[in-house]
């Protein structure tokens, strides 16, 4: 016979406490192998590391939590669209950013856990409810949310259920990890040989020509982006702004051109296989010779390129273009149309197995959510050693 789930609020099943900030004058409070969490540390569900730690010193001018303990962000929520919950597995500190949830017996920390993840769109749509837009999450309503609460051992087996599939998930981001490495050690041993072969440099200028193709306001807007490229705006599933008014100045770009992003001394030029309209404030490069443009795809997003281009323009600041008589007084690579067709296959092989296993970790992230929206609200069952299902 199945056991009815109890209905409690989070009130009863978890106790809150506040964090600080020792003095950042004091040097002795800093620097030891005391974790000291911040909204940095936040960015996993399950603690790895922190960028900042205390001593003992300073750990004792604030609470130390026991191990097991429920990070939440508290103040700052409104720059988030998800819920950043950290359960942490060893002793720690936190700022006065987060509140700890040390869980009491009726629960167990893991599965209280992965309860307030899946509670997130219901404890976001308490940030803020006094309208003062500060972005913070009102604990007191917090505590009054509503959790419906299995016996102890088959919140277990439910947490073992979804620590299998968090394992999968890990895997996937080790291969990625692994294949990035990869990646970057074809575009270094690729592009660093042919930068110290003089007779294959050419300035980019006889490479590529600046464009300002205008009067085209049929076409659609694109968006520059530097971890999708050159991509339609009305594609996006990101805010993007739009332009009031007239269009007729913004510039045409064609499948094949590269565009000079705003932000190309922290990640490249952005290709774009697409027909369309950016802002007059961007630079289009053309080819204005044979080239594979896949070559020079990765080779704008290698550490080679952007190395040197910053050296180049050194002392721009974020948010100043970088101008095409900068870029095109470099000199780059170019070697022969075989040598690019090549270098491009090999770097397409990699950049395929990345975007697959990109693909599967948000479909494993999906079914992820499902499971949990399924098994945390008691829609589906779990066998426990009792026999109860």
């Amino acid at each position: 016979m199945k056991s009815k789930w109890k209905k409690i609020e989070l009130g009863e099943l978890a106790t809150f406490y506040s964090g600080g900030t020792p003095s950042k004058q004091n040097q002795e409070y800093w620097g030891g192998d005391i974790p000291w969490i911040t909204v940095k540390d936040m960015k996993e569900m399950f603690f790895s590391s922190t960028n900042l730690s205390l001593t003992q010193a300073g750990a004792d001018t604030l609470r130390i939590m026991p191990a097991d303990t429920i990070y939440m962000l508290v103040r700052g929520m409104g720059l988030f669209k998800d819920l950043p919950v950290l359960y942490c597995d060893r002793p720690a500190t936190f700022n006065q950013d987060i509140k700890a949830l040390v869980a009491k017996e009726l629960i167990d920390p893991l599965f209280l856990a992965y309860s307030l993840k899946a509670k997130k769109d219901e404890i976001l749509r308490l940030v803020d409810t006094a309208g003062h837009g500060t972005g913070r999450l009102d604990t007191d309503l917090v505590r009054s949310i509503p959790f419906v609460l299995p016996q102890k051992e088959e919140q277990k087996m439910i947490v073992l259920a979804l620590q299998s599939w968090d394992e999968a998930i890990d895997k996937l981001d080790s291969l990625s990890c692994k294949l990035e490495r990869l990646n970057r050690a074809l575009r270094q041993k690729s592009f660093e040989k042919q930068f110290v072969c003089e007779k294959i440099l050419l300035k980019a200028s006889r490479i590529f020509e600046s464009v300002s193709e205008r009067a085209r306001p049929d076409l659609p807007l694109l968006a520059v982006m530097q971890d999708l490229g050159v991509v339609r705006r009305d594609e996006l599933d990101r805010r993007v702004a739009m332009p009031d008014g007239d269009i007729s100045s913004y510039k045409v770009v064609r499948p094949g051109d590269f565009v000079i992003s705003l932000r190309s001394f922290e990640g490249g030029l952005e290709y774009s296989n697409v027909l369309g309209l950016v802002s007059p404030a961007y630079t289009v490069l053309r080819p204005i010779r044979e080239i594979n443009s896949d070559y020079y795809r990765h080779f704008f997003k290698s550490r080679s390129f952007i190395g040197r281009l910053d050296k180049l323009i050194f002392g721009i600041r974020d948010g100043k273009q970088i101008a095409f008589r900068d870029f095109g007084d470099m000199r780059i690579p170019n070697p022969s149309i075989k040598v690019q067709e090549s270098d491009a296959a090999a770097l397409n092989q990699v950049a395929s197995l990345l975007e697959l296993n990109r693909k599967r970790k948000q479909a494993f992230e999906k079914q992820k959510r499902g499971l949990m929206q399924k098994l945390l609200t008691g829609e589906w069952r779990v066998k426990t050693d009792g026999g109860e299902s």
